[in-house]
């Protein structure tokens, strides 16, 4: 009987001998066939860039002179380097993210451990296993929210990578530069500064924990928002340092006793800035070609911003230092150019705007108001000499005259002068004359003279010999620029080049000239639109010592309104003017956004005076 058992000794022998090796075979297979999945997936990683891990996303925009203005972007950032980053804040980094960074190269299979022993035990996402190496990977190259294999494999390569390439003081220094930090602030020194209104060195214990354990989930940790969430996260980092023999039980239980809102700012004081120069930022940005991202592209946009007549503009609009405005309602929009290139330099977008409002409405760019006088250059003197090759004596007779639809038309004084030249005509702003020249020019051929210096009319009307719809600042410099530039137009742009983040592609945005107009048509322009500023309507403009040629222009109220508000003789809803000499181009208009709201004949004068 006893050798009836023994075979079943063996047996059992021999099956756990087998398993053995199937089980070996199958590690050897399982370590090499993962070796060689994650060299599959390693090879497609992105390479490792100093630019991409260091460099902020925000676009930077410069001066003529190449002086950074402005800084635009989604990412609020204040660099900080290794050697003023606190020990008392790394200490606090450390012992909460990674606490055997200074042992391992980029992966601790230590921590793995842990964390693969804590989800099993709490659930998947109980603890994670990432270095600060591999948090920095994530932050800079992979998507957070994609937890497949190769993500996870490319991250494992690229944070030995990085350990290879840098030291530990500059991971920690890129880390700390790089998180995000909630209220669409990145890096620690800018959270300082955003939530307790101090340097990092200047934080206490409590705080630097604060701050320290933010980046594992800023948002739902913002003191602000979820205070008590906050202080849970604070306390976890101080028990943490205390832990790993970093501060004293004393220290931790003092700063855990503190209540999370101490030393915060207030919400006002933490309120963001408006962009400097919002007026010429915002228009910037309406250039940038559309497959660039301003806010998170990292470019670096070459300007023709003056910083001195920006300054200028805007001190005359929001003060009365220089102007005296009649009231905190009359608004405005100025735009200065070089009437050579196209190159804008200064932008005034309007009056008054609240400082916490950012790309408000900009007057200077977006606004769309009936133009007066100013067009009669550009529709009507302009294509006469251009295609009917008048001179500036030809003769119109200033008389009771009616529109081809027999509806009639006056003069600003409802008076006549007869027959005075087309000179007297164009500097004395007459009406009759001006819709008597579109007349003889045709409107065919005064909507193309007239696109051609900017605008983009599909239809033309007689009305617009004394003013067209729709119009702006910024589109009237460019059109009288062209008078002053020997008949070539150049579109207004206050962009002139941008530069990639890569730093080795440049790409020129600057349009090129045109020609608007015969040079004589030019020049006959221009020596009539003297006479404007030294005999005729814009005599307040005249700059002494300097030629200057320009227009003046008022629009009317409507029948209906005019009913309605009873407005006193000589109101105007808009004033406009435009002038230039051979240097630079300004446009301006002054009104009101309410009809209730009129122009006096002083205040017409009023601007176009010190504009200048």
């Amino acid at each position: 009987m006893p050798r009836q058992k023994k075979p079943k000794r063996n047996l059992t022998k021999n099956i756990f001998k087998s398993i053995f090796f199937v089980v070996l075979f199958l590690a050897f297979f399982g370590i090499a066939a993962g070796a060689s999945l994650f060299y599959v997936y390693a090879k497609d990683a992105p390479e490792l860039t100093d630019s991409k891990l260091r460099d902020p996303l925000s676009s930077k925009l410069l001066d003529k002179d190449g002086k950074v203005f402005a800084e635009i972007g989604t990412e609020r950032r204040e660099y900080i380097e290794y050697k003023d980053i606190p020990k008392q804040l790394e200490n606090a980094i450390l012992a909460t993210e990674d606490s055997r960074f200074y042992s391992h190269d980029g992966l601790d299979p230590i921590r793995l451990g842990g964390a693969v022993l804590a989800n099993v035990k709490n659930g998947f996402g109980a603890e994670g296993a990432s270095t600060l190496s591999q948090q920095i990977i994530k932050m800079s190259y992979l998507d957070y929210t994609n937890k497949t294999l190769a993500r996870k494999a490319q991250e494992a390569y690229l944070a030995l990578q990085l350990e290879e390439k840098y030291s530990k003081h500059d991971i920690i220094e890129i880390y700390v530069n790089k998180v995000y930090m909630s209220d669409r602030v990145h890096g620690m020194e800018t959270a300082a500064e955003h939530y307790f209104g101090k340097n990092l060195k200047d934080l206490n214990l409590s705080e630097t924990a604060l701050i320290a354990g933010m980046p594992q989930s800023p948002n739902n940790y913002n003191p602000y928002d979820y205070p008590d969430l906050a202080k849970k996260r604070r306390d976890l980092v101080l028990k943490n340092m205390y832990n790993h023999d970093k501060i004293t039980k004393q220290e931790m239980e003092e700063a855990q006793s503190q209540p999370i809102s101490k030393g915060l700012r207030s919400k006002e004081d933490r309120e963001d800035k408006t962009y400097k120069y919002d007026a010429y930022v915002t228009q910037v940005l309406n250039e940038i070609p559309e497959e660039y991202d301003v806010y998170s592209d990292g470019l670096t946009i070459y300007t023709a911003l003056d910083q001195d007549a920006q300054q200028y503009t805007e001190k005359m609009l929001n003060t009365n230092d220089i102007v005296q405005f009649s009231d905190d309602k009359m608004q405005a929009g100025i735009v200065l150019q070089d009437t050579t290139n196209g190159r804008v330099q200064a932008i005034g977008g309007s009056r008054n705007q609240a400082e916490n409002v950012t790309r408000g409405y900009n007057y200077a760019t977006q606004l769309k108001r009936q133009v007066g006088s100013t067009m009669k250059p550009i529709a009507d003197y302009g294509p006469a000499f251009e295609y009917l090759n008048w001179s500036t004596a030809q003769i119109l007779d200033d008389e009771p005259y009616t529109y081809s639809g027999g509806n009639k038309i006056n003069n600003w004084d409802f008076g006549y002068k007869g027959p005075i030249t087309l000179r007297q005509a164009l500097y004395q702003s007459r009406n009759i004359p001006a819709l008597k020249t579109l007349q003889a020019v045709g409107l065919d051929k005064a909507k193309a003279f007239t696109n051609g210096l900017g605008f983009n009319y599909k239809d033309f009307y007689e009305s617009y010999a004394i003013g067209a719809n729709e119009s702006n600042p910024l589109q009237m410099a460019g059109a009288y620029a062209a008078f002053g530039n020997q008949g070539m137009y150049t579109k207004p742009h206050t962009v002139t080049k941008i530069m990639l983040s890569d730093g080795s592609t440049t790409m020129d945005l600057e349009p090129k000239s045109e020609v608007a107009m015969k040079e004589s048509t030019a020049y006959m322009v221009s020596d009539v639109l003297k006479d404007v500023l030294s005999v005729g309507t814009g005599t307040s403009a005249a700059v002494p010592g300097v030629p200057v040629a320009g227009k003046t222009g008022t629009t009317n109220f409507d029948e209906a309104a005019q009913n309605k508000y009873l407005y006193p003789n000589g109101a105007a809803r808009d004033a406009w003017f435009a002038g230039y000499s051979t240097n630079y181009t300004i446009a301006v208009w002054t009104g009101y956004d309410s009809l209730k709201n009129y122009l006096s004949a002083d205040e017409q004068k009023n601007f176009t005076t010190h504009v200048q």
